[in-house]
């Protein structure tokens, strides 16, 4: 593929001094080099911004935008606005590229003529520089391959097509009328089911490209009731969306899929709720716990796994020795480790 296609690369930026270089440096060492790289510092109390500016100095084609602090959605937003590239990716400041990345991706997209590709990608833990040597590969569960819009549609309901928005490229037009919801978490599903309603083509490769970063000690999987909240308000809209959007979709296997995953996902939470000051812990737990046993006797297992299926009893019989058997959930979920 030569340079003769601008992709715009999306790099929201939030106090990571301690991992932004890395990230930087995986984006300007692309073999493909016909880059518009669009980093948004979201108003960083530490040296993000500063690092950002020196970059910035030192590459013409870093497009750099200081803001207040506003949330990651409005940071994509304001990147998204000033995207002109006919291609999309977006990149985690934690996180990092492998040297192929949009090389690779833009071949994907040009030889099976795609709206969309998704990439395989690595996971490490190390708050040191990532190697792709000895480091958890994850696959997209829907496997490679070639899908429409109703086929990816379908994957994302069932959770084998994923929300994340970096391992990914789009075609710019994609984006056009499509942004972020400000102020509410779960953004991305927001907007994915949304994007791949306009997909006619979605590309799935095998190539692990992108390197994820799992910061040790994270609270990033920890749920809170308002996060939970969030997320719940995310899966109704999709149900709403498809319903209208694509009623040949909107047929009782495809919610019942909808749902059981609605159902895996609730009992996953469940264990990683966190009481906030104020919130009632106790009294939350009872309506997730009731909100589980309602869609299990609605729409029974799925394709649960083992593990989850002995969360569900536990959870509606004995509640408290869910945490004794959380980390042989991790150790059977891989693909959800993140």
């Amino acid at each position: 593929m030569n340079g003769k296609y601008l992709v715009s690369v999306i790099m929201p930026v939030y106090n990571v001094e301690a991992y932004l270089s890395e990230a930087l440096d995986s984006v300007i060492n692309q073999s493909y080099d016909n880059l518009e790289i669009i980093v948004v510092d979201d108003g960083s109390t530490d040296r993000s911004g500063k690092i950002c500016d020196e970059y910035a100095e030192k590459d013409e084609r870093i497009r750099l935008i200081h803001q207040k602090n506003s949330g990651v959605s409005s940071t994509r937003n304001a990147a998204l606005d000033a995207a002109t590239g006919d291609f999309v990716v977006f990149i985690d400041s934690d996180d990092a590229y492998d040297p192929d990345y949009v090389m690779t991706m833009l071949n994907a997209m040009a030889d099976n003529d795609a709206d969309m590709v998704i990439c395989r990608f690595t996971v490490h833990t190390t708050t040191g520089a990532m190697k792709r040597v000895g480091t958890e590969e994850l696959r997209p569960p829907i496997g490679k391959g070639l899908y429409s819009r109703v086929e990816a549609m379908q994957a994302f309901a069932a959770n084998t097509i994923h929300a994340y928005l970096w391992n990914k490229m789009y075609r710019k037009e994609l984006w056009n009328d499509i942004r972020f919801p400000v102020g509410m978490l779960y953004e991305d599903i927001d907007a994915m089911y949304r994007i791949i309603n306009l997909c006619s083509r979605i590309c799935v490769i095998d190539d692990p490209l992108y390197l994820y970063r799992k910061r040790p000690g994270s609270i990033t999987g920890q749920k809170t009731a308002d996060s939970i909240k969030d997320w719940l308000a995310v899966c109704d809209r999709m149900e709403t969306f498809v319903k209208d959007n694509i009623p040949d979709l909107y047929t009782a296997d495809h919610l019942k899929i909808m749902k059981q995953n609605r159902l895996r996902r609730m009992i996953i939470y469940y264990d990683k709720f966190i009481p906030q000051k104020g919130e009632g812990s106790g009294e939350f737990r009872k309506w997730m716990r009731k909100q589980i046993i309602e869609l299990k006797k609605e729409v029974g297992f799925g394709k649960c796994s083992l593990v989850m299926k002995v969360s569900y009893y536990i959870i509606r019989l004995c509640p408290w020795l869910l945490k004794l058997l959380t980390p042989l959930y991790w150790v059977f979920n891989k693909d959800k480790r993140i």
